[in-house]
């Protein structure tokens, strides 16, 4: 009997085993299966243009995709192909594609729209298309794989029953500081590899294969200005200074380059990421920490943007570090705590105006908490004017500074345009028609003086004149912005759906609750079905059932700070009337998907009890029912490495400024010649005299501008027909391969000053890098298509080498090492035709 029993059990043993593993590799392949729905990754397939098919409509070709094939994954992720060979270039809208010409196409919706290279009508011509899009699947394969996950956890349960291992709560996980350092070191990797590898990546507006552009460009520049010691510069240096400051400190300790501060950005990436392990201990749920972090890494905004020189960066993980900070204060009543958490929500306002407004909203939040543990009210007064006196201490002598240099006791300057833009009941947000309207009053638009009192006294205009109106508009904007947070033509989605169906897996495995898994799943394929759209009422909802069903005070009070940045976003977006919230959601996304995924765990727990509660009724075989809901522990130390991290981020900060004041009070140092070391005139007849293209020979020396540069950064290579939809129109797309480089100049005493993109065509190897040449080019005009006036676009003719004799101390120009450019032929064009002569 003994051996029966024994081979009996072995049996189970055995049983029990295999289904363990057929339970894991079910699950990888579901998560792959979720992955592939949401991101694409892997599978693709191919859909044929039938001509039949195409219509026309103002000259351009559009073409629909098959039903199941219309999610808005497939926006960004469809290919088109002419022949074999994918078009060029993608078009951001619809609407600006006729205006493209030829070589550009649009997907949107499963509308395929575009413009044959060669102008040819698609109907008609021999060329074949095709669109390669990734492979969507069924919606009857989600409810099987759900089916079969659910089997395999009964059939466990069975093999087990009676022996059901109970949830504990991962105290050693808490109290380890190796998770935080894991989480630090994977997320530095990924995001290092990310800027490393993906060296071209582009989003057409700040940064265009690596040149950092627009926004980007001006805050390398004043980066780079104050590592020189020329102070705040750039049109940006009335904004908010904080990522420039410790940009310019990186620069002073390594080397000013774009690439020295994409690794920057790297760094600031892992800090937010493990920022999100200490934001799921206090939040009690480990695997939403883990889960926002997989966000960044793969599915948001920040990687992406991370190769952009960009204020966001900076504010990213200050943003979550104003969190946990705030929950340390407010949860262990400490006085010197909230004083620091103060100002690190100030530090974090310097850098984005996100986290300005949710100073206010966590030092009430934390008012009222603290009146709510009933803690002594002198201590909660204490602790709440702390807090304010920690940001303040920050931000005052920032205002100062502003009303000593400008005038105007002000956090930053655009602030005013923005909110005049957003009050703007015709425009609904600031543009080239209410600057234009600005500079048609008499206002500078280079005065930041002139355009905040300007912009101020409009916005006051507007406000008093219809204030329900107003309100109105605010809620709409900030409403219409969560349609710009990552959806499902992202990973984002496809993540938190796998870090919801993990955790529901470890949970239901521990617990034996099948309920939990069967609600679960119910979730996920309505999520997916949905096409995993964000919409107020469901933000609502989530908000409400996380705070609601917060089983402990610690996680409750996170849960408000919480809630506190998600409106802290959105108010920010609706005054801003929704002009850039992108930008404003790259420092606060995180916590849109961390209440969503909050709130979905919390329904997932309350059907859950109530289908447990009613299967207890009916008497199900407690395998079936499991055990109940996990133990609450209580949590009231600071998570390990908290403390001093925050420390650790206002000495870093403080000595960042510290350093960028004493460079600056030092003041430049030239690292060239002067002007007077030659005469540029003569070097410029001359060198254009040599140059082997005829019609630049004879072109009027006028024509021409000699200045002396340095080229550090590389360059980027354009290809014949490539372009961006930019509206500086050095990025049009041309017929003809090119390249386009970043060097600075140098004023005439020899300092580095401004930074310039010029255009050429040929190679620059030969050209030497961090050495003062002599460029000589011409302006090729365009029009910029905002402002709607000329643009200059400078094109290399000739670059010479300067040599320094050390022991003269003089400076030549190498007119034997000169190169010569092939000059652009919209240049050749644009040249007085009597020069041509």
């Amino acid at each position: 009997m003994d051996s029966d029993a024994e081979n009996q059990t072995n049996g189970l043993r055995r049983w029990l085993r295999a289904a363990h593993i057929a339970l894991v590799l079910t699950a990888m392949v579901t998560f792959l299966l979720i992955v592939q729905q949401f991101g694409g990754i892997g599978l693709s397939t191919v859909h044929s243009v039938k001509p039949d098919r195409i219509k026309k409509a103002d000259g351009i070709y559009k073409w629909q995709l098959p039903e199941e094939y219309r999610s808005p994954l497939l926006n960004l992720k469809s290919t088109l192909l002419e022949d074999g060979v994918p078009f060029l270039n993608r078009s951001t809208s619809a609407r600006d594609l006729p205006k493209m010409g030829p070589g550009w196409f649009h997907v949107f919706r499963g509308n395929v729209k575009f413009a044959p290279p060669d102008g040819s009508d698609p109907r008609t011509s021999k060329h074949r298309y095709i669109v390669r899009t990734p492979l969507q699947f069924e919606p009857e394969l989600w409810w099987a794989m759900g089916a079969l996950l659910t089997a395999l956890l009964l059939s466990i349960f069975w093999l087990r029953r009676g022996d059901a291992e109970k949830e504990v709560s991962p105290k050693c996980w808490r109290e380890s500081v190796w998770p935080v350092l894991t989480v630090f070191t994977i997320s530095l990797l990924a995001a290092i590899a990310h800027v490393s590898i993906l060296r071209d990546h582009s989003d057409g507006i700040f940064v265009i294969k690596g040149i950092q552009e627009s926004d980007a460009g001006g805050w390398h520049a004043m980066a780079v200005g104050l590592q020189r010691g020329e102070g705040l510069t750039t049109v940006f240096e009335s904004q908010r200074p904080l990522y420039t400051v410790l940009l310019a400190f990186v620069y002073w300790v390594t080397h000013p380059n774009v690439f020295v501060g994409q690794l920057f950005n790297a760094v600031l990436i892992a800090i937010a990421c493990a920022g999100f392990w200490w934001v799921g201990q206090i939040l009690r749920q480990l695997w939403l920490g883990v889960g926002l972090a997989l966000v960044v890494l793969a599915g948001g905004l920040n990687l992406p943007y991370a190769h952009g020189i960009l204020t966001e960066n900076a504010d990213l993980p200050l943003a979550i570090l104003a969190l946990v900070s705030a929950w340390l204060a407010a949860w262990l009543l400490s006085p010197k705590w909230s004083l620091a958490a103060g100002a690190i929500n100030g530090v974090a306002a310097m850098a984005s105006g996100v986290t300005l407004f949710t100073l206010p909203i966590y030092a009430i939040w934390i008012f009222v908490h603290s009146l709510l543990r009933r803690a002594p009210w002198r201590q909660v007064v204490l602790i709440s004017a702390l807090y304010t006196v920690g940001a303040s201490a920050v931000i005052l002598p920032w205002m100062f500074r502003q009303q000593t240099v400008h005038g105007h006791f002000a956090l930053s300057f655009n602030t005013a345009e923005v909110l005049a833009g957003g009050a703007s009941p015709t425009e609904g947000h600031l543009d080239a028609v209410i600057l234009r309207d600005a500079a048609e009053h008499g206002i500078d638009l280079s005065n930041c003086e002139q355009r905040f009192a300007w912009f101020m006294t409009q916005y006051r205009a507007l406000v008093m004149a219809d204030p329900m109106g107003y309100a109105k508009r605010v809620l709409a904007a900030a409403s219409e912005s969560l349609k710009s947070l990552p959806d499902a033509s992202s990973a984002v989605p496809s993540i938190l759906c796998i870090a919801i169906l993990g955790a529901s897996i470890y949970r239901t495995w521990r617990t034996g609750r099948i309920t939990f898994f069967i609600v679960t799943c119910g979730a996920v394929v309505m999520w997916i079905r949905a096409e995993a759209e964000i919409e107020p009422p469901v933000l609502m909802a989530a908000a409400y059932l996380a705070f609601r069903r917060a089983r402990h005070p610690s996680e409750r009070l996170g849960v408000g700070l919480l809630i506190g940045t998600v409106l802290a976003a959105l108010l920010i977006s609706g005054l801003a009337g929704n002009v850039a919230p992108k930008r404003f959601w790259i420092a606060t996304d995180w916590s849109i998907f961390g209440l969503l995924a909050l709130g979905a765990w919390s329904l997932i727990e309350l059907l859950s009890d109530l289908a447990t509660a009613g299967l207890r009724k009916a008497r199900a075989p407690e395998w079936v029912v499991g055990s109940g809901a996990p133990p609450v522990s209580a949590m009231v130390d600071a998570p390990p490495m908290l403390g001093s991290t925050l420390l650790f981020a206002l000495a870093f900060c403080a000595v960042a400024t510290a350093t960028c004041l004493c460079i600056t009070w030092r003041g430049p140092e030239p690292v060239g010649p002067a002007k007077s070391a030659f005469d540029p005139q003569t070097v410029v007849a001359k060198l254009v005299g040599k140059h082997p293209d005829d019609q630049i020979q004879k072109a009027p020396p006028a024509n021409f501008v000699s200045r002396v540069m340095i080229l550090s950064e590389r360059p980027i290579e354009l290809a014949a027909g490539e372009g961006f939809q930019h509206w500086l129109p050095t990025y049009n797309a041309r017929d003809y391969k090119r390249w386009i480089a970043h060097f600075s100049s140098l004023d005439d005493g020899g300092v580095l000053r401004s930074d310039y993109n010029l255009m050429g065509i040929g190679s620059l190897a030969a050209v030497p890098r961090n050495t003062p040449l002599l460029c000589i080019y011409a302006n090729l005009i365009e029009t910029n298509k905002i402002s709607g006036e000329p643009f200059g676009i400078p094109c290399l003719c000739v670059v010479a080498p300067l040599v320094h004799d050390p022991t003269s101390g003089n400076w030549s120009i190498d007119e034997e090492a000169a190169q010569f450019f092939s000059p652009p032929p919209e240049l050749l064009r644009s040249l007085p035709k009597v020069a041509a002569e």
